[in-house]
């Protein structure tokens, strides 16, 4: 069995980009493209029920887990996080 020509086949694979990766969007900090929900195939009626329902529905912890987990296990004997 021959290695020469399975090599040159992998490295001539992994020399061209792949089609998707010439589609990826990284954006520059704060600098962020808008779009309408129907300019990227969603239903805006669809969408504003699901931040709705995301805003009702909020965990009342607070973003900060660590935070939270402290002030509830604080009296609690060796309630100290690892």
């Amino acid at each position: 069995m021959q290695k020469q020509p399975l090599i040159l086949l992998a490295i001539l694979c992994g020399s061209f980009p792949s089609p998707t990766a010439a589609q990826t969007y990284y954006p520059a900090g704060g600098n962020w493209a808008h779009r309408r929900p129907t300019q990227v195939g969603m239903d805006s009626l669809m969408l504003a029920e699901a931040v709705a329902f995301a805003r009702a529905n909020e965990n009342a912890a607070g973003p900060d887990l660590r935070e939270y987990l402290e002030s509830r296990f604080r009296d609690d004997p060796y309630g100290e996080l690892l």
